[in-house]
């Protein structure tokens, strides 16, 4: 998560502020998910779930600290939606 982080930090050293993130990022490799690891299913929900999350809270912290606030967009997967069998 320590990228996240370092992502704000370089858009507030380079722009001295932070008006969006757009949160467009994920992915799923192919797998049976009936004999996929709980590791694998972990990793899953990380970088499409709890990665956005908190890059959404480091932006919100700054955002909150400016006085024209800042957006912050979150696109999400067609598979949210319609099933992608083998995914």
């Amino acid at each position: 998560m320590a990228g996240g982080r370092a992502v704000v930090e370089c858009a507030m050293d380079s722009f001295g502020r932070l008006d969006f993130l757009i949160n467009n990022a994920g992915g799923s490799p192919p797998a049976d998910a009936a004999t996929v690891s709980p590791r694998f299913s972990a990793s899953i929900i990380q970088l499409n779930l709890i990665a956005p999350l908190w890059l959404a809270q480091r932006a919100n912290a700054v955002m909150q600290q400016q006085a024209s606030g800042g957006v912050i967009v979150n696109i999400a997967s067609v598979s949210g939606v319609r099933p992608s069998p083998g995914t």
